[in-house]
């Protein structure tokens, strides 16, 4: 259990303020930080003693233990999770900066990180192998790590990452130099442009329904958090979630998103906006 529970919003908003500081840095800098950044997390977990705050025992409101909770410790801490906001950050200079002096030099540098993507995500796998075959002690099994999400291994890292520079290469390179409209892409700009009110309602079914009965009928609003769903029950109710919701992101357009958090952050940034 958690004194907070800094969740993924908390960590995207850290990732801007990190973003705000580094933006001026050359991308090898920024590269040198996120590489930094993925190699010690691992390391300071381990001196921390990262399981004692996955224990069923609520630590104690300390300044300690929230902080750690927050850098090192929490579902979606700084380290390493904010590596991934730098990379990205990194990668958006080197592929969509203005100042490059062609859209060749764009592509070639797209299809540079979209074969490191591959290794990177390859090489993620290959640590996963190499645990489960080697059976290595620390500080080894630090970075030839069990495939876990939450805390975010070493490996898992790579493969997700590896992920994420090929969809972004890939996408680039069939999309946005070719400036072709595909049937689509309506559909993932309706879902990207609610993707926070759509976060926000999604916390509903998964969350709030499941605690809400936990507590009236079992007396425990936690009972259903580790026998809920299977992994396969969980990939097909989030792939009907996602298939139900789209007709009401129609209808929401409609009224240009009436209501939608992006529509009140716009109205608290943006008073006078439409």
């Amino acid at each position: 259990m958690y004194v907070f529970e800094w969740e993924v919003l908390t960590m995207l908003g850290f990732s801007t303020i990190v973003l705000s500081f580094i933006r001026t840095l050359p991308v090898s800098v920024i590269l040198i930080l996120t590489l930094l950044m993925v190699i010690l997390s691992p390391i300071v977990r381990s001196i921390l003693g990262y399981p004692i705050f996955w224990e069923d025992e609520l630590p104690p409101l300390t300044v300690k233990d929230v902080t750690g909770e927050f850098f090192f410790n929490g579902y979606f801490a700084v380290f390493p999770w904010v590596s991934f906001a730098m990379a990205g950050y990194a990668i958006g200079k080197l592929v969509l900066s203005k100042d490059k002096d062609s859209i060749e030099v764009a592509k070639r540098n797209s299809i540079v990180i979209l074969i490191l993507g591959i290794l990177i995500s390859s090489f993620g796998i290959l640590g996963y192998v190499m645990n489960n075959i080697l059976k290595p002690e620390k500080p080894v099994s630090l970075f030839l790590s069990e495939l876990t999400f939450h805390p975010l291994s070493t490996t898992c890292l790579f493969i997700l990452m590896g992920i994420c520079m090929v969809s972004f290469s890939v996408l680039y390179l069939l999309v946005d130099i070719r400036k072709r409209e595909y049937a689509w892409m309506p559909v993932f700009r309706s879902y990207s442009k609610y993707s926070l009110t759509l976060f926000i309602l999604h916390q509903v079914p998964i969350v709030l329904i499941p605690r809400i009965v936990g507590a009236v009928f079992f007396g425990d609003e936690y009972h259903f958090y580790e026998n809920l769903f299977t992994p396969t029950v969980a990939i097909l109710l989030s792939i009907a979630f996602t298939v139900i919701l789209y007709p009401l992101l129609v209808l929401w357009e409609k009224i240009d998103g009436k209501y939608s958090v992006e529509w009140i952050m716009r109205k608290v940034y943006h008073p006078r906006a439409k």
